[in-house]
């Protein structure tokens, strides 16, 4: 069982998701009781058991439909050979072809990664952004290439380069260094790599960006996307201390990362 547990805790800091399975009740006779625990992705098994053969297949087959799907599924196995139960018309009842004579239950829960965001730059607002991402289902990861700063991941000088971002794909990345070229050279390469982030917020002021957007452009050409990018960053919210820019950083992130529409951004418009 404890391997088990650090293979949730391993999947998370991955950045991976799978599913619980857990053998919550049974009646007669059934390869594993209560509470039999298996974890499993779309690429089988992972650790655990639900007690082997016919009925794990089963179980295996369901975890793609519910990692597809996602919440929750309660469902029944009926272990009594062709022999079918009465209830098996049920949809959420099925028959499996075991002879051991019973019937077992298993609930399929997903266990999702928290959703990632890359930091860059551990400065004042930087630390106020992770404490508040801290507080949700945020996984906050802070970047800085100052050792001072004890960030999560350290970048090269000036961010020349940055470190490997894994899972960078459809996290948020949030550009808050210490000066306007380094900025610019994280979003440099961020921008020309191959893996898009779900959000990428700059903090800057509107003259800031558009200046940068300019040599972004220049040094990019056509390949740049400079739509994706949330700058000024945040939601219009007021404020000016960290603790206030942070508040209206997560707001718009939150708001980016849900689909819901209708918030007054500070960004003024996607740049071309």
């Amino acid at each position: 069982m404890d391997e088990l547990y650090q293979s949730i805790l391993d999947l998370r800091d991955q950045g991976r998701s799978a599913v619980l399975v857990t053998v919550v009740n049974s009646k007669g006779h059934v390869p594993l009781p209560p509470p039999g625990k298996m974890l499993a992705d779309a690429g089988g098994r992972l650790a655990g058991t639900v007690g082997g053969g016919t009925l794990e297949a089963r179980a295996l087959e369901e975890v793609d439909r519910v990692l597809t799907v996602g919440g929750t599924l309660l469902k029944d196995y009926l272990l009594y050979g062709d022999q079918a139960a009465p209830e098996a018309d049920d949809t959420n009842v099925e028959t499996t072809g075991m002879n051991c004579g019973g019937r077992a239950t298993l609930f399929f829960e997903v266990i999702g990664a928290p959703h990632r965001v890359y930091i860059i730059g551990a400065g004042h607002v930087g630390q106020a952004v992770a404490r508040l991402l801290g507080t949700m289902d945020y996984r906050p990861v802070t970047v800085d290439c100052r050792t001072e700063f004890a960030p999560d991941l350290e970048a090269g000088a000036d961010y020349a380069p940055l470190p490997e971002l894994p899972v960078l794909a459809g996290s948020g990345v949030i550009v808050a260094t210490h000066s306007g070229d380094c900025d610019r050279r994280v979003l440099e390469q961020i921008l020309s790599g191959d893996d898009r982030p779900g959000y990428v917020g700059l903090v800057a002021s509107t003259r800031k960006w558009s200046r940068m957007a300019d040599e972004l452009r220049d040094k990019l050409g056509d390949s740049a996307d400079l739509g994706q990018v949330y700058a000024p960053a945040g939601l219009r919210l007021g404020g000016r201390t960290p603790a206030e820019i942070a508040l209206s950083i997560v707001a718009e992130l939150q708001a980016v990362r849900t689909g819901s529409g209708d918030h007054d951004h500070l960004k003024r418009g996607p740049s071309t």
